[in-house]
């Protein structure tokens, strides 16, 4: 019983330490205001690029696909516009960037491709390069 004790006593620290980093390895203390919006903007546009591509490779129902494009795009409206503001934006050119980025996806979330004739993949590859972009930009 001595044996054991002891050798759970010696483990238990390394146990905590372990968890503590685990769980701390998905924390955001250090995350500016700029990183949060941006890597925000990057998982809704990539959001929206998936799910138009699987509308069009039947994948996910259409009438699924649209309620998720509204739900993105109202998420999306709700970020900050002027991201210059937010703590630790970039310089004048990245933002001046992200913003021609965020207004070129603009018109694709407000009328998104989801029947045939149109032209998806386009609007999936200004989705793909917006989300890479704003990304990026979050590291």
């Amino acid at each position: 019983m001595n044996r054991q004790r002891s050798r759970y006593g010696r483990g238990g620290p390394r146990i905590i330490a372990v968890s503590i980093l685990l769980f701390c390895s998905g924390c955001s203390i250090a995350e500016t205001p700029f990183a949060r919006t941006a890597g925000d903007y990057a998982s809704l546009l990539s959001a929206s690029a998936i799910t138009i591509e699987y509308a069009h490779t039947g994948k996910l129902p259409s009438p699924y696909a649209r309620v998720s494009l509204m739900v993105y795009r109202d998420l999306l409206i709700r970020l900050p516009k002027d991201l210059s503001t937010l703590d630790g934006a970039p310089g004048h050119q990245e933002e001046a960037h992200l913003t021609d980025l965020r207004r070129a996806t603009a018109p694709i979330l407000a009328d998104p491709c989801l029947d045939h004739g149109c032209d998806w993949r386009r609007q999936v590859a200004k989705l793909r390069e917006a989300s890479d972009a704003f990304d990026e930009s979050s590291q």
